[in-house]
């Protein structure tokens, strides 16, 4: 029907411009007919084309689009959308419907997320720079919500009924440059609004196409909210994937947990009980001597030396367990003074010398002498440079070399000075999954059963608790400890570094010229 309208016209138009030049050719007598046919079939073929083509968009904008079966376009539109689940894909279906329908410059597909007051509405595949924000008592939602159809601008500005709204509102819609505003809702729920433009032929949206919209909205309303709940679901499932690998790691933990606890109980019972049985059987030697009447004074003194140094070594035993639990309940003190650093390490050392001897480890000392004081407790600080220098011992092959070094360092932003004193070994390393986990309660790396069981041997065991306490001393004397190592290796002998970071002391007259 549309086609032979248009089949019409087009013949009208040649015959009315037939007819004209005819006319005025017969009519004429001072210019020759052939020239003045000629004239008028260069005229008409410049004007007949523009012509037609106006007069068929003319018909098929007011005659074949509105005649256009918007029930064939709607069931197509909902067989497509119907398993989506992307709101990109989503759209561009929703937009290539919409512009090859109406032929309309602009389409925005703007979803709703509840502000508490207020709905903010959002272009999540192109996002505005400012969000609409309307509060849900506003009248144009009010109105969209309770007639569940499309809003015109012009009725927007216009109205009677949007009379009282704040032109803040009304400026913050006009800012989208719509000419519809379509409410997409599910079940009163507000999930976004459909903004179209203005058409390019200028013409306005007919009581059919407001329809259609409103039909083409709610089509969209189901497959956006299948599309939120899918999102939902993916999150909910990437969550509960994240929560299971937590699970599992924290499963894992709990583990190691459990297995640092009891080789604790373990390595602290052997710990214990060694010496334990090294006094009560030098005290059996004894009482047997007494008894007998032979107490030669070359073995009275040696075994009083072996009870001394049993004695010795399980009071430096509880002394790690006590440490431990003050650090826990935070009842651990510190009596700072200002100190060097010189000092504190020649007194950590002293302790080692005769270890240091029998392995032939060849301890260095450099860059201490001239390093500022530090404001801290040397008895403590004595434990934990004592502590690095054993574990730098214990992981050193024998004939090799261990490094202390110092060196001032300064913070430009807060202008405070800072002393970093390093322990280096030339021994096996450590890997980089145990760098931080050795600071940890009961941690201690590799297998138990597989460590000598003396304190200064290499790969001798203990606790496990030094590096615990010696963390907790140097952050209360507000510093940082910290180690490097490239990893573990028995054969090429990596090394370790342990560094430990203290303020420098600030006397009295520094602080004066900083206030």
């Amino acid at each position: 029907m549309s086609l032979l309208i248009e089949t019409l016209a087009v013949y009208l138009l040649f015959t009315l411009a037939l007819g004209f030049f005819l006319l005025l050719a017969l009519n004429s007598t001072s210019v020759p007919i052939s020239y003045l046919l000629f004239g008028g079939g260069v005229l008409f073929s410049l004007l007949i084309y523009p012509l037609v083509g106006k007069t068929r968009k003319f018909i098929r904008n007011r005659l074949w689009k509105a005649k256009r079966n918007y029930t064939s376009l709607l069931s197509n539109y909902s067989r497509t959308i119907a398993s989506l689940s992307d709101l990109e894909t989503l759209f561009s279906h929703l937009s290539d419907l919409l512009h090859q329908t109406f032929d309309i410059q602009d389409i925005w597909l703007l979803t709703a997320t509840d502000k508490g007051e207020h709905f903010e509405f959002q272009n999540n595949l192109n996002p505005l720079s400012s969000p609409l924000l309307i509060s849900k008592h506003s009248q144009v939602l009010l109105y969209l919500q309770e007639n569940k159809t499309p809003l015109l601008q012009y009725v927007l500005d216009f109205g009677e009924t949007f009379a009282d709204i704040s032109e803040e509102e009304k400026n913050a819609i006009r800012s989208l440059k719509g000419d519809v505003l379509v409410p997409i809702l599910f079940q009163d729920e507000w999930l976004g609004l459909l903004i179209i433009g203005s058409k390019t032929s200028g013409d306005r949206f007919f009581e059919e196409e407001i329809l259609f919209l409103q039909a083409i909205a709610d089509q969209t309303a189901v497959a956006l909210k299948n599309t939120i709940l899918y999102e939902d679901l993916l999150k909910r499932n990437r969550e509960n994937e994240r929560l299971n690998i937590e699970l599992t790691m924290a499963n894992k933990e709990l583990a190691r947990l459990d297995k640092a606890k009891t080789d604790f109980i373990n390595i602290a019972s052997h710990e214990l009980r060694t010496p334990l049985t090294q006094i009560l059987g030098f005290n059996d030697f004894l009482g047997e001597m007494l008894q007998s009447g032979n107490l030669p004074q070359s073995s009275l003194e040696r075994m009083v030396a072996g009870i001394k140094k049993a004695a010795k070594r399980l009071e430096e035993i509880v002394s790690i367990m006590l440490d431990i639990s003050k650090l826990e309940t935070q009842i651990f003190e510190i009596h700072p003074s200002p100190v060097k650093p010189a000092t504190i390490i020649r007194a950590a050392a002293e302790k080692w010398r005769p270890a240091l001897d029998e392995r032939h480890l060849t301890l260095h000392i450099t860059d201490l002498n001239d390093l500022p004081m530090v404001q801290a407790d040397s008895q403590r600080m004595v434990q934990v440079f004592s502590e690095l220098i054993q574990n730098a011992i214990k992981s050193t092959p024998d004939h090799r070399d261990i490094f202390i070094t110092g060196k001032t360092i300064e913070d430009t932003g807060s202008g405070k000075i800072f002393v970093q004193i390093t322990v280096s070994d030339t021994g096996i390393g450590i890997s980089p999954e145990d760098i931080e986990k050795i600071f940890e309660k009961f941690y201690r790396i590799g297998d138990v059963l597989l460590h000598s069981t003396g304190d200064t041997k290499f790969k001798g065991a203990g606790p496990g608790l030094g590096l615990t306490i010696a963390r907790g001393i140097v952050e209360a004397h507000q510093g940082r400890i910290w180690a490097e190592s490239p990893g573990r290796d028995e054969k090429s002998l990596p090394g370790s570094k342990f560094h430990v970071l203290l303020p420098a002391f600030q006397t009295a007259e520094v602080n004066a010229e900083e206030k």
